[in-house]
């Protein structure tokens, strides 16, 4: 059971009969002052002994709880003197514990020297005791509490007695004038070396005083601890050794005068936090055997121009360059296989996310990140001012355009599905963006701070709906333009004439030819007028294969809405005209030989003077020439030719050449 007391300055030295209860002879040191309680009695110990400091003059009031092995916690202190005198004893029962909070904001606090027998300084005993500047901690203290001494920016230097077995995390936090921790050498667990707070065995470091503004990390040191080295503001150098295998999470957490660091090979994991908010880091070095970048690691880094990530990492940490508004491009490795969320959002500079080609799981186009098949958009860098969208977009992620600030419009192509929640939260500068209706699924706070923003929609669509549930300005557009159909084409040698159907909503048409070198479709003619819907297409090459598509588009409201493509339609030129230049013949046979034309083949007819008609006896290809046989001696026979091209479905002639008279020999 804790019994919660006062003591009172005026009360706290009691007369004992009608003397002053003063241990006259005690070493401050060791035992402190002892001080009892009886009733209310008012009166006060004057003169004696200085551990007494100026008690009566200051009134100082402690708060104490009475612990279950009946000693004593302080649990508050009430005064304002430089040189609080803490006392050992309470009436009659030991002090041992500093509790949480104790002395916190204490401004008046210069001098703390604290009492033999305290052995625990709990949790934010001292807590942004700005104006302290001593510190004397006992040979009987065991632990000292998180963030107990943290913010006491006037402290230069700590000695950490030989009983101390437990430091807790960020004991001295945030004390940026703290130049050194010393240990006592017969201490068990700590040992101190350089001014660092480290393990005894030394491999381990623990703690970087803040007030140091270079460092080299000792030899032998394998492990950065977790937050050794944060808060240390005026840090702009440092060195590890190549001994260093783990470094801690948060282990250089806000070091804002960081400007460059090299991570020693054999690290294999950059902890969350390592660097966040190291603002002045312009330059890291990451070793080859680097796996993984965890969250938030080099968050608010806002310095980083470039990043080199080793073809080791595997997994990239959410958040973990977010706020890099310097960094302006980013090479994704083929063997990373985890990005978490926001892992590069809100670097205001960035313009560039590239993927090697070969990775399995993420795949880039026009800078921005998507996933393999490119069907989920996961992070368009703030940098860029506008965005091309593929077709095959499926899914907007969470998160994918926030704080995209300099983004003005954006058409979502037609088969996107979803829009993550906050997926365009923050983006000042966006006007407009065209959303399909095959959206269906707007997450929570998708445009929220769109201050700008108009969001055009279908009537009745799930884009519509969302507009008017979060009160943002919305117009409906028309509806795409239909698919023309190219129907029927005529051919000459050079020309084709291309018809098709009129589609709907169109305010003209475009027609594409494609480009057999290249392997692409080339804009041909751009045609304006809904029921402009035939075009001849001229320079072309005779007895040769074309292939044409018409798109439809849709002026509106000053922007162009594009249909999509008719299917590819396969056409030809007609052949040049094929003559018969050379003949030979036998008893039984001729053979014609014809001018070389570009054409699928060359069909050859005979006259039959019985029934007085042309009769095909050959057809003929990838040759200039042809035997007929089968033919009766001495007779003379009429033969003419004419050559072809198959394209489409269709088959395009020349003209029949001039009949050739041939007489066999005899």
């Amino acid at each position: 059971i804790m019994y919660k007391r006062i003591l009172s300055g005026v009360s706290a030295l009691v007369i004992i009969g009608s003397t002053c209860a003063v241990i006259a002879d005690a070493d401050e040191a060791d035992i402190g002052i002892e001080w009892q309680l009886s009733g209310e009695t008012e009166s006060v110990c004057e003169g004696g002994n200085d551990a007494f400091g100026n008690i009566a003059a200051a009134k100082e009031d402690w708060e104490y709880n009475i612990l279950d092995n009946a000693t004593v916690e302080i649990t508050k202190y009430n005064g304002n003197d430089e040189k609080p005198t803490i006392p050992s004893v309470i009436n009659g029962k030991k002090v041992t514990k500093i509790g949480e909070n104790a002395f916190q904001d204490c401004q008046s606090i210069k001098i703390a020297d604290i009492p033999y027998g305290i052995a625990d300084i709990g949790r934010g005993a001292f807590f942004n005791c700005k104006n302290l500047n001593s510190l004397t901690l006992p040979n009987s203290v065991e632990t000292i509490g998180e963030s107990a001494f943290s913010y006491c920016i006037c402290l230069e230097s700590v000695r950490i007695p030989g009983s101390v077995t437990s430091i807790k995390s960020g004991a001295f936090d945030c004390c940026y004038s703290l130049k050194r921790i010393n240990v006592d050498t017969g201490n068990s667990v700590y040992s101190g070396i350089n001014g660092f707070l480290l393990n005894k065995y030394g491999d381990n470091l623990i703690c970087c005083p803040a007030g140091v503004t270079q460092a080299a990390v000792p030899d032998g040191v394998t492990t950065i601890g977790s937050s050794a080295f944060s808060h240390c503001r005026d840090l702009t150098d440092i060195s590890l050794p190549q001994s260093v295998t783990d470094i801690g999470r948060g282990a250089f957490y806000d070091c804002n005068s960081l400007t460059s660091i090299i991570i020693p090979y054999g690290v294999n994991n950059i902890e969350n936090q390592t660097f966040t908010y190291c603002r002045s880091l312009k330059s890291i070095t990451l070793p080859s055997s680097l796996k993984r970048i965890g969250d938030s690691a080099f968050n608010g880094c806002e310095s980083l121009t470039f990043i080199n990530i080793p073809n080791s990492v595997t997994e990239i940490g959410e958040d973990a360059f977010k706020y890099c508004n310097d960094l302006t491009s980013v090479t994704i490795s083929k063997n990373v296989t985890s990005i978490g969320k926001t892992a590069f959002g809100s670097c205001e500079n960035l313009t560039n996310i590239t993927v090697q080609a070969g990775n399995s799981v993420y795949g880039s186009e026009n800078g921005i990140l998507f996933n393999k098949a490119k069907t989920k958009l996961i992070c368009c860098p703030c940098g860029l001012k506008s965005v091309t969208l593929p077709k095959s977009l499926v899914i907007i992620a969470d998160d994918a355009f926030f704080a995209c600030t300099r983004l003005t419009s954006l058409t979502l192509p037609d088969g996107v599905n979803v829009i993550g929640n906050s997926a365009f939260c923050s983006c000042l500068s966006l006007e407009s963006i065209r959303i399909p209706k095959s959206v269906t699924d707007i997450g929570e706070e998708s445009f929220r701070n769109c201050p700008k923003l108009t969001i055009k929609c279908y009537d009745g669509s799930s884009a519509e709906l969302y507009a008017k549930e979060n009160g943002i300005k919305y117009e409906h557009i028309t509806s795409r333009p239909t698919v023309p159909e190219i129907g029927k084409s005529s051919s000459s040698l050079t020309a084709v004439r291309l018809n098709w159907s009129k589609a709907k909503n169109a305010s003209g048409y475009r027609i594409y030819k494609y480009n057999s070198s290249t392997k692409k479709w080339d804009t041909y003619k751009t045609l304006s007028g809904s029921s402009n819907t035939e075009y001849r297409v001229t320079g072309l090459k005779s007895g040769t294969t074309y292939k044409f598509k018409v798109k439809a588009y849709l002026k509106s409201e000053g922007a162009t809405v594009w249909g999509d493509a008719s299917e590819a339609y396969i056409t030809a030129t007609k052949p040049e005209n094929v003559n018969i230049v050379k003949t030979g013949k036998s008893a039984t046979s001729v053979r014609l030989y014809w001018n070389e034309v570009r054409c699928t083949g060359v069909k050859i007819q005979q006259y039959d003077n019985v029934s007085k008609a042309w009769k095909t006896v050959k057809l003929a290809s990838g040759t200039n020439n042809a035997k007929i046989t089968g033919l009766k001696k001495n007779t003379s026979y009429k033969f003419r030719i004419l050559a072809y091209k198959k394209a489409g479905g269709k088959t395009l002639s020349s003209p029949w050449s001039a009949s050739k008279t041939l007489t066999t020999k005899k």
